[in-house]
């Protein structure tokens, strides 16, 4: 009996003990708080003005949503963290900026803040921004980044000012670079990070739109950085450069390794173009002018242009294998004038059954309706379907063929050596949409084409047209009315004495602050 007793009792101990045991371990839910203050920082870096940084903890990971209040709306959501670094990008220029935070757990709002954020006026020489043409329904979102350049006459110096507006018209970013970079910086590209690339002189800088200096690359001292650089694929980069070491400037271009900073690859133009031919302008110094440069992933090739003789695909080797110019001028190539005869090189051009034009077509002496040479071209991309497009200004097209730019199509049959356009806007326009210089196209999202006029000097503005594509229905235009804050009457109208918009992209706001 008493053994029995003895084990009742520990079966009842059993039934009360370890279910209060239970009741005392169950984990008792402590609400989402936070666990410091909010520390705003405006511009961290120095350098981006409509900018800050937000610093917070919070007692457990939670998820974060910004919202910039405005007439276009910025919302952005960052993931979960415990400790909260912010960016804030899209603020409005001399405003009391609020921007509403919702933090949260399990997609519950636990939070809500309100911070208000007071930014200056946009310095005196913005340019007015008018926008007049806006369909949201067929525009591709984003924002605009222009690549905008001012000349300083006295010292033959650039000042550059990339900002952003969006589809309002509204500046809601923009680089203070002045005192970092007085010379000016090369085009505004995006990094595949989402970073910003740009150089000067000797130097590659790669920037987050906070601002941050996250990279510096120095090239060799023989060379120094002019017009262009992008990112391969590889993540190393191409660079337009000078070699001081020559009497020619403006057509040799190198790779630059990403990791280590060395040349690895070196095109010299000299070797496989015709340097005396004269079409637009030769100074015989500046014979080809490289303006832009693009890489072909498809066949490890690079596409040059040079505004003063045209488009030229060349191989990694430095081997040439087309020219997309009229066929007048063209000779013998090399330094010496004896190397490869450039007229085997030559595209015709054709029409959309593949039949050739006449000679005077191909020598560039007459326009026929669906065909025209490129002149004093910009920007040649390749487009997924393996055309090219480009900013054609028409720098240098006969009086005959009308005052006019474009956006241009072209398709390039490398084994029958033939070109074919394919499709364009701009010439509609006529002189209004003109811009002898500069300038920009790019392909968007949503397949619309994105076409930048960098600079009309008789209505000293630049338009910046968003079509859909094939139909040319206008989405979206703006003009940006410049100031020519430090231009002097006395010094001829050349980059120095002139203000521009040398590139442009469009934008997804966060772009690399993920």
């Amino acid at each position: 009996m008493k053994l029995k007793h003895t084990a009742l009792i520990v079966l009842l101990y059993i039934f009360i003990i370890i279910p209060s045991c239970e009741k005392d371990d169950e984990i008792v839910s402590v609400p989402l708080e936070l666990t410091s203050e909010i520390n705003v920082q405006i511009n961290p870096h120095g350098i981006a003005p409509l900018t800050a940084q937000l610093e917070f903890d919070t007692n457990e990971s939670a998820n974060v949503q910004i919202r910039v209040a405005g007439d276009d709306d910025l919302l952005k959501t960052f993931s979960a963290e415990m400790e909260h670094v912010i960016p804030i990008m899209g603020l409005y220029p001399d405003s009391l900026n609020v921007v509403e935070l919702l933090i949260y757990n399990d997609g519950d709002v636990v939070i809500e803040k309100e911070i208000e954020i007071q930014t200056a006026p946009l310095p005196d020489y913005f340019p007015d921004i008018d926008i007049t043409e806006y369909d949201p329904s067929v525009m591709a979102p984003g924002w605009n980044l222009m690549m905008h350049q001012m000349g300083k006459p006295q010292s033959r110096g650039i000042h550059t000012n990339p900002f952003m507006f969006d589809a309002e018209g509204d500046v809601r970013w923009y680089l203070d670079i002045e005192e970092l970079h007085p010379g000016g910086i090369g085009p505004v590209e995006l990094f595949q990070n989402g970073n910003i690339l740009c150089a000067a002189d000797r130097y590659i800088f790669e920037y987050t739109f906070l601002g941050e200096l996250v990279n510096l690359w120095t090239l060799p001292e023989n060379l120094n950085f002019h017009h262009d650089i992008i990112e391969k694929p590889n993540g190393n980069f191409l660079v337009a450069v000078d070699d001081n070491d020559l009497n020619t400037v403006e057509d040799i271009a190198v790779e630059v390794d990403r990791i280590t900073g060395d040349i690895v690859n070196r095109w010299d133009l000299r070797e496989i173009l015709d340097m005396d031919r004269v079409m637009n302008v030769n100074t015989g110094t500046d014979w080809f002018h490289m303006n832009a440069l693009w890489y072909d992933e498809n066949d490890d090739a690079i596409i040059f242009s040079g505004q003063r003789q045209g488009l030229v695909k060349v191989t990694n080797d430095n081997e040439l294998v087309w020219i997309m110019s009229n066929h007048n001028g063209w000779g013998k190539a090399g330094v010496n004038g004896d190397g490869l005869d450039t007229r085997e090189y030559l595209l015709d051009a054709v029409d959309r059954s593949g039949n050739p034009y006449s000679q005077e077509v191909q020598d560039g002496t007459e326009q026929v309706n669906g065909f025209d040479w490129n002149y004093g071209q910009h920007a040649p991309m390749i487009l997924e379907n393996g055309n090219i497009f480009f900013f054609d200004n028409g720098f240098g097209r006969p009086q005959a063929h009308g005052l006019f730019s474009r956006g241009v199509e072209m398709s390039v049959d490398a084994n029958n050596m033939t070109v074919e356009q394919i499709w364009q806007y701009g010439q509609e326009r006529g002189p209004e949409f003109q811009s002898r210089i500069v300038s920009d196209v790019d392909v968007l999202s949503n397949t619309n084409r994105l076409i930048m006029s960098g600079i009309n000097f008789n209505t000293q503005s630049s338009k910046l047209v968003e079509v859909t594509y094939p139909n040319k229905t206008v989405a979206f235009e703006a003009e940006l009315k410049y100031k020519f804050s430090f231009f002097d009457p006395n010094s001829p109208i050349a980059p120095t004495n002139a203000e521009l918009s040398y590139r442009m992209e469009r934008v997804l706001p966060y772009s690399g602050l993920d």
